[in-house]
């Protein structure tokens, strides 16, 4: 599986439709002395604000022995990235616009931005980051068959990935499922699924929001002029 490069971070550093990154280094004389990150991240309280937020409403059978294992985005952000890969078993829903229409059957990679436990030593105010974005323990994980709200990406090499917006993991034969991974009261909670989509699905027949000029805060410019979606955590540098 391909690792996903710089592009994602430059990604981050550059849209600011839901949030900001910012990470200081307090310090005198020039020495490092300590990291303070701030973040400022999407809070999600219900299913309709993870719809607007994403292009694709997919269910994914994450491969069982999928990589997991997170890589940094940078010495001074506490954020890493969580690769999987997986099988879409059900489209329910894709917006119009999206870069690239996905089918049943097909094999995708999930990327996921979190807190890293192994660089969050770091950072003084670890413990006030901790209760403004959900940690590597809420990633998802290899056999699991989970609800995703997703986004459209390329890595370096021009490969598409989806973004995790938020997830829902789907609890056997029940119907249920039970969201995480994301910031705001809804993590945690169990929902019918299909009380879930019946809510949510209608929030992605239209383009996404992020890509309207009279959007406040939209995505970024892109080349081909369309916008690039938001992220569930995004900076300005």
């Amino acid at each position: 599986m391909r690792t996903m490069g710089s592009r994602l971070f430059r990604t981050l550093l550059s849209t600011a439709a839901l949030g900001a990154v910012l990470v200081s280094i307090a310090g005198c004389g020039g020495t490092r002395q300590s990291l303070v990150g701030n973040l400022t991240t999407a809070s999600h309280s219900d299913p309709t604000s993870l719809a607007r937020s994403s292009e694709y409403l997919l269910r994914v059978a994450v491969a069982a022995d999928s990589e997991l294992k997170g890589r940094s985005l940078g010495p001074e952000t506490p954020l890493s990235l969580f690769e999987a890969t997986g099988t879409i078993t059900q489209v329910y829903a894709q917006r119009p616009d999206v870069p690239q229409k996905v089918s049943v059957g097909e094999e995708i990679k999930l990327g996921q931005v979190l807190l890293s436990n192994s660089n969050l030593d770091g950072f003084s105010n670890a413990s006030d980051l901790k209760v403004e974005m959900p940690s590597e323990t809420e990633r998802v994980a290899g056999g699991q068959d989970i609800l995703v709200f997703a986004v459209g990406r390329q890595d370096d090499t021009g490969a598409p990935y989806l973004e995790i917006v938020g997830y829902a993991k789907v609890t056997g034969d029940s119907g249920r499922v039970t969201f995480g991974g994301f910031p705001g009261s809804l993590s945690g909670a169990t929902r019918e699924l299909v009380g879930v989509l019946d809510s949510v699905q209608p929030e992605f027949l239209g383009n996404g929001p992020w890509r309207s000029p009279s959007s406040v805060g939209g995505g970024v410019e892109q080349p081909d002029g369309s916008g690039s979606p938001p992220t569930s955590t995004a900076g300005t540098g």
